[in-house]
């Protein structure tokens, strides 16, 4: 998607053999709808540049294939879910330019990127 609005459709869900999921450079003022952590073949989830709000779900944490997180420039404003550090595959985790409100948690120290 490039330049798309509105509201990601619930039934991304349903879209289980997903392996990318690129939302890079569009116009999205919603929140991250928690169907998003059925897709546990996921290997990338690129969501920067947007507007999301409010929390990264938990949901997230079940994708056990998940290599590359990119979550920057964004209004997220809630805590950084430890659950990430579970992600045993993950070796990208872009956070910046969020309003995050806690300390990163140790399990992910050596995978992200925080700069401001």
């Amino acid at each position: 998607m490039n330049n798309s609005t509105g509201d990601i459709p619930c039934e991304i869900g349903k879209s289980s053999h997903l392996h990318a999921f690129d939302l890079l450079f569009n116009h999205l003022f919603v929140e991250i709808p928690n169907d998003l952590g059925k897709l546990n073949s996921l290997t990338k989830l690129i969501l920067k540049w947007n507007q999301f709000t409010g929390r990264l779900p938990p949901e997230i944490s079940s994708f056990i294939k998940l290599e590359d997180i990119g979550l920057s420039i964004n209004r997220f404003i809630s805590s950084i879910p430890e659950s990430l550090g579970k992600l045993l595959k993950l070796h990208y985790l872009d956070l910046s330019k969020n309003q995050f409100f806690q300390e990163l948690p140790k399990e992910l120290e050596k995978v992200v990127q925080l700069s401001e």
